[in-house]
């Protein structure tokens, strides 16, 4: 076990303040097999273990048939343990999961200006230089904002934009008749349905993001300082925002990857920049990359099809009636399957 209090920072190529007994070890996502480990005291042991993980791991995988196998480029936010069960799943695929900068094992990032559109630049051109020309996206949470753009801004090479949630999709104010004018029976239940949801969400959870996106530093010292705060911030979100049990284990690694490398406060700033950057308030820019949404019936939102008509090239969409915002913990075989359907297609 680490020892409370210990912080793990890569930082000019040494795990700063690390246990020298304490070791990374790097797992093969399909198997679970260790296929390398070093000592995280000793930065270059850390790096040659990763360059090996790198090529025991084949760059393409290949279907029976021999076909190559597209990558898909997987996102998310909030917590960043919670794809080991669908990476399993997704075996056929090639994988490439970052952690978005400022987040856990990215580290804190050092200079402000880290908005979604500046980490969708910086994911098309990490793409580039991987070699990848054509891939596609998936993501929830900060990882579907972060998902449509990349395909919104680099539609030559994203074959397809899944998403578990699309940003802004739900009603944001009181259905209008205007609005529900030209809508179908069940589209105009739905809208109502929606805008009742947004209004709970904004009377008794809106305040985290409130607070992230005018002051986050003094949360992110409060964070920072209590385990038992970092766990309480995390668990509160699993336990309102899931529809389905998450595991407690899986819980604690995610709070853990979040003290650990003191990253609370720079993982929250994404709502302060995102709420200062220039293009705040305006509507979505249109994408035109063919887009999957699976629809769970638990998200904290509910999407709409005519409002998103305008503004995505929606291709599929699937609703099932369980899960909640984390779809990768809750159903993990669902996502695996819509996403392989998808990209498939």
């Amino acid at each position: 076990m680490i020892e409370q209090g210990t912080l793990l920072n890569f930082v000019g190529g040494t795990w700063q303040r690390a246990d020298a007994r304490e070791k990374i070890a790097v797992h093969n996502p399909a198997t679970g097999e260790v296929i390398t480990s070093a000592p995280l005291s000793e930065g270059a042991a850390v790096a040659r273990a990763v360059e090996a993980a790198q090529k025991a791991l084949p760059a393409w995988r290949r279907t029976p048939a021999g076909d190559r196998i597209q990558p898909l480029f997987r996102l998310k936010a909030l917590l960043d343990a919670q794809f080991t069960e669908v990476a399993k799943l997704l075996t056929d695929f090639h994988l490439v999961i970052p952690t978005i900068p400022g987040f856990t094992l990215s580290g804190p990032v050092q200079e402000p200006g880290w908005e979604f559109k500046r980490v969708a630049r910086a994911w098309t051109e990490l793409m580039t230089r991987l070699g990848y020309p054509r891939y596609g996206v998936q993501g929830g949470d900060w990882g579907a904002a972060i998902s449509r753009e990349v395909g919104r801004i680099d539609p030559e090479r994203v074959i397809g934009v899944h998403l578990n949630l699309i940003p802004g999709a739900g009603a944001t104010s009181e259905p209008t008749p205007a609005e529900l004018a030209p809508l179908d029976a069940a589209e105009r239940e739905r809208t109502w349905a929606s805008w009742r949801r947004q209004q709970a969400f904004a009377s008794e959870q809106q305040g985290y993001a409130d607070l992230q996106s005018t002051r986050p530093q003094t949360l992110a010292y409060a964070l920072t300082d209590s385990p038992v705060g970092q766990l309480a911030w995390i668990a509160e979100k699993f336990a309102t925002w899931s529809d389905i049990p998450i595991d407690r284990d899986l819980l604690l690694t995610n709070v853990m990857l979040y003290w650990l490398t003191r990253t609370a406060g720079s993982a929250g700033a994404i709502y302060y920049e995102r709420a200062h950057a220039a293009y705040w308030g305006q509507p979505p820019e249109p994408s035109r990359t063919p887009t999957a949404l699976l629809d769970l019936a638990h998200e904290n939102f509910i999407p709409l099809r005519h409002k998103v008509a305008g503004t995505d090239n929606v291709v599929r969409w699937t609703s099932h009636p369980r899960g909640g915002h984390f779809a990768a913990l809750e159903v993990p075989e669902l996502l695996a399957a819509d996403v392989r359907a998808f990209f498939r297609d």
